[in-house]
């Protein structure tokens, strides 16, 4: 069986749609410079970057 050349247009604008929908991903509040929402670093690791943040900040007047 074969399908029309419109049900697959159709098809495609509908997912095109649909797809914009997944993306949207609540942003967390920055409270300091590192937001570690999955726990991946240590409280030191976490600390030790601050801090190489901080310093890169006073420095360049940037932050990343």
């Amino acid at each position: 069986m074969t399908f029309p050349k419109s049900w697959l247009v159709f098809g495609l604008i509908l997912l095109c749609q649909l797809t914009p929908a997944w993306a949207y991903i609540e942003i967390p509040k920055l409270s300091s410079r590192v937001t570690d929402l999955t726990a991946t670093l240590s409280a030191e690791q976490a600390q030790a970057l601050e801090s190489k943040l901080a310093a890169f900040e006073a420095k360049k007047g940037s932050q990343i």
